[in-house]
């Protein structure tokens, strides 16, 4: 009613750039804003490292070893460990090289100079969407976007991610922060009562978890996290259907979530397993260089 006697009166239906045509703007300022804001930061704080060459072991894992620069070899990828010229390497990380090799097919047609920046291009993409998951996580838990924002800008610029974005086969570490991040995030979306059987974001979860393992070992520590993000939102409930005793609750996660999870862990150390068992042989000489190379 008041609002209508005010339009009556003139007030605030005389200008057509009012409360009703700012509001829409409003909306997609506070929506896309800190989204738009922390993906800038992410590319914006690197993008002088395009220039670059390859630095340090790059030369070892993306011009020196056949699998990332000769598709015929990709089944070896699976079959060997991460630094190829060691017969006993013990680290398995398939996926990063499947994306050197991907990247290697995409920019072998540009000149020499412009190839190291193809690759880099790529790793600013996934610290880009590391960052916004950040920004995402920090939203789910704060309800402030432009608080989750601040979160994300600060971890998009820290210098603690320098040597990961800008050396190339730092892409490791960025697959397996956004594969870990985007787990975590999806878990904290799931209601804390499970349905009778699994969910598919829960499925999800474990293909992703599953993938980042595969990326990079450290992955395995997604197992505390997800048990801490459970606790931690089992503590904020104070009442309603999920308010239910710890007992329960954690007879319930054990088996309907940390156990599956385990399962992924156990199914991952036998993928890592065969692949040595599959590998078993010399390494192939790629030239005069026989340096240790450590991981």
């Amino acid at each position: 009613m008041a609002r209508r006697k005010r339009q009556k009166a003139g007030i605030g239906s005389a200008d057509p750039v009012g409360p009703s045509a700012d509001g829409p703007r409003r909306h997609v300022l506070h929506r896309w804003g800190p989204i738009v804001l922390v993906a800038v930061a992410a590319i914006g704080v690197y993008a002088n490292s395009l220039n670059n060459g390859f630095l340090y072991d790059d030369g070892q894992i993306i011009l020196n070893d056949v699998r990332t620069r000769d598709p015929a070899h990709w089944r070896e990828i699976f079959t060997r460990g991460y630094w190829y010229r060691r017969s006993d390497d013990p680290i398995y990380r398939p996926i990063p090289l499947l994306t050197y090799l991907a990247n290697h097919v995409v920019t072998d047609s540009l000149p020499e100079e412009y190839r190291p920046a193809g690759y880099r291009v790529f790793n600013l993409a996934l610290h880009a969407g590391v960052s916004l998951l950040v920004y995402a996580i920090g939203l789910q838990l704060s309800g402030r976007r432009w608080t989750a924002a601040a979160a994300g800008v600060l971890f998009a610029v820290h210098p603690i991610h320098g040597e990961v974005v800008v050396i190339v086969i730092g892409r490791a570490d960025l697959l397996c922060a956004l594969l870990y991040l985007l787990g975590i995030w999806q878990l904290l979306r799931e209601p804390l009562t499970f349905p009778s059987r699994f969910s598919r974001r829960f499925c999800g979860v474990l293909i992703l978890f599953g993938v980042a393992l595969l990326t990079k070992e450290n992955a395995v520590t997604f197992v505390g996290t997800a048990v801490l993000v459970d606790l931690w939102r089992r503590w904020r409930v104070r009442g309603g259907a999920e308010a239910r005793a710890w007992s329960s609750f954690l007879l319930d996660r054990l088996v309907r979530r940390y156990l599956p999870i385990l399962a992924v862990v156990v199914l991952s150390l036998l993928v890592d397993l065969s692949s040595h068992l599959l590998g078993i042989q010399l390494p192939v000489d790629l030239g005069d260089d026989h340096s240790t190379i450590f991981p």
